[in-house]
C-alpha cells in the first residue's frame, strides 16, 4: 500500500505502520528537503545553477536521512518538470528549462533514494508546463500537443527509465486542449502511456480532492487510475 501523511503527525505513520499486515510506503511531498530538517531548504533550481553531481547527492542523502527517521520512505519527487516560459510560481521547484540538464539532475537524486531503498516518483506525467499558474491553487490548461510533449517534456521520464531510475510516476493536475479535444483524445493518451512502458503506478486525478477512484490495468502491468480520489 501506499500512504501519503503530512509530516506533522509522525504518530499517524507509526499507528498506520503497526496496524498494517503488509508493506505500505509512506510518502509526502519534500522537493527542497525534509520540513522540519535542521538544514536550510534547497531550491531545486539552486541545485541546478550549482550543478554539481556531489551537490546533488548530498542533497538527497539529507533528505533520506531525514525521512527515514520519521517513518517515511518515499517521496513524490524528484520533480522533472522541464521549466517553460516565465512560470513564475514553478521555478523553485524545477531544475532548468533544458529537458536533458534536468534528467542529468534527477539522476543523482533519483540514484541516492534507489541506493537507500526509498521510493522516488517523477513528476508531473507528460510534462505540458505551459501555463503561468500554480495548478495546485486553479485549474490551468495546456497547449502542448502529443508530438511536443515527446521531443521535449518526456525526455527526463525517458532518460531515468532506461537507467531504472523511474520506479513511479505522478501525473500533472491539467487539462491538454490541443489532445483532449481532439476525438481521438483517448488513443492519443494511451499512446503517451504505452510509448513510456513503465512498469508502474500511474495516478491520474488530484490528490486529496474528494471523489471516487476507479482503476483498471492497461498493456504494461500498471495500474491506471481514473477519476479525483483521496490518499
Amino acid at each position: 500500500g501506499c500512504v501519503q501523511v503530512p509530516f506533522r503527525y509522525p504518530e499517524i505513520v507509526a499507528r498506520i505502520r503497526e496496524a498494517a499486515d503488509y508493506p505500505i510506503v509512506m510518502v509526502m511531498d519534500m522537493e527542497m528537503g525534509f520540513p522540519t530538517s535542521q538544514l536550510p531548504p534547497v531550491p531545486l533550481m539552486t541545485l541546478s545553477a550549482c550543478n554539481k553531481p556531489e551537490y546533488y547527492r548530498a542533497f538527497a542523502k539529507a533528505l533520506v536521512a531525514d525521512a527515514t527517521k520519521l517513518g517515511f520512505n518515499g517521496i513524490w519527487g524528484p520533480v522533472i518538470d522541464v521549466l517553460s516560459g516565465d512560470g513564475p510560481a514553478r521555478v523553485y521547484r524545477t531544475f532548468s528549462d533544458d529537458p536533458e540538464h534536468v534528467a542529468r539532475a534527477a539522476e543523482q537524486i533519483a540514484q541516492v533514494f534507489a541506493e537507500n531503498h526509498f521510493l522516488s516518483c517523477g513528476k508531473h506525467y507528460p510534462g505540458g508546463n505551459d501555463n503561468r499558474y500554480d495548478n495546485h491553487m486553479t485549474s490551468v490548461p495546456s497547449r502542448c500537443t502529443v508530438e511536443e510533449l515527446q521531443n521535449f517534456d518526456l525526455i527526463p521520464y525517458k532518460y531515468l527509465m532506461e537507467r531504472d531510475l523511474l520506479p513511479s510516476i505522478m501525473t500533472r493536475h491539467a487539462v491538454y486542449e490541443n489532445i483532449e479535444k481532439s476525438k481521438h483524445f483517448e488513443s492519443e493518451r494511451n499512446k503517451l502511456t504505452y510509448d513510456m512502458e513503465i512498469e508502474a503506478m500511474y495516478l491520474v486525478g488530484d490528490f486529496g480532492v474528494k471523489g471516487d477512484g476507479a482503476f483498471r490495468e492497461i498493456e504494461n502491468d500498471a495500474c491506471f487510475f481514473t477519476g479525483e480520489f483521496v490518499l
